[in-house]
């Protein structure tokens, strides 16, 4: 499924995803720059060393698409770290690195690596977020956030709070920030995309500290919050009446690349090509 904050999902690794894929032509002129989300739900960093020369090639076809801005989420963030470290002596500019996390455990473990490594632009992508994060000590380092609920038959519910304490943190830090939706639970006192209110389905609560379940009759008042499970499309991204669609600035690069015939067909083609003309 794509992402809300994504124009494109393009997934090199399988074939099958390139063949819907429409920037292959170079003398297509954009209105304005596309937001692309690159091997959404496969980390390139957890493949085999097997998989690195493919990659480099992925990153200089990347670079030569300076019209686009291209998102690459990442749970293996010492990898990444280590790879950027090993190839790369300046960070390629239209190339965004977010690394996904789910609770403040894996926070504390992969934003100190995305910090130090060399990129266009630095993202926390809280996809899914299933307890609560705090990001004021690495805000610094970051040009964007992103919060979206989790999906699925054992998916976890998002507790408000959390959001509403990330939004806080990306205002005081000037950090964009964008919330890409509840998942499939929808709290109490937040309505879904068609404006209607689920109070009268109170079955489960969340815990605050913890997340997870909690019985109606444990629940804390004030603290847990009832939640109703209706799916991502009807819970909708509004929190409490408005929808949070921030992104950071982007700057177009002014010197193109050089200049090379339009390619067509699948990406090895393409690659193959701007290597033989000298594009690295």
């Amino acid at each position: 499924m794509k992402p809300a904050w994504a124009d494109e999902v393009w997934n090199p690794f399988i074939l099958s995803s390139v063949t819907n894929y429409p920037f292959y032509c170079s003398g297509t002129k954009y209105v304005k720059p596309r937001i692309i989300v690159v091997s959404y739900g496969l980390d390139p960093f957890g493949f085999p060393e097997s998989y690195q020369n493919m990659i480099l090639k992925m990153f200089r076809f990347i670079r030569h698409r300076y019209r686009d801005q291209f998102i690459l989420p990442v749970r293996h963030a010492d990898r990444m770290y280590q790879f950027f470290r090993d190839n790369f002596r300046m960070p390629i500019p239209n190339l965004w690195l977010g690394v996904r996390v789910s609770n403040q455990e894996e926070a504390d473990w992969r934003i100190p690596y995305l910090a130090n490594t060399l990129c266009g632009k630095r993202a926390v992508l809280c996809d899914p977020l299933t307890r609560p994060v705090a990001i004021q000590r690495y805000a610094r380092y970051l040009d964007w956030v992103t919060v979206k609920g989790d999906t699925g038959y054992y998916s976890c519910p998002l507790h408000p709070e959390w959001v509403r304490s990330l939004q806080r943190e990306c205002e005081m830090a000037s950090i964009p920030f964008f919330f890409d939706g509840w998942g499939d639970w929808l709290p109490e006192d937040q309505q879904d995309a068609y404006g209607r209110s689920w109070k009268h389905r109170r079955n489960l609560a969340v815990d605050l500290e913890h997340g997870g379940f909690v019985p109606p009759h444990l629940r804390r008042r004030g603290k847990d919050v009832y939640v109703a499970r209706v799916g991502p499309l009807k819970a909708g991204r509004t929190l409490d009446g408005a929808q949070w669609s921030q992104y950071p600035e982007i700057r177009l690069r002014k010197t193109k690349p050089k200049k090379q015939a339009a390619t067509t067909g699948p990406w090895w083609a393409s690659w193959r090509t701007l290597s033989r003309r000298g594009v690295r």
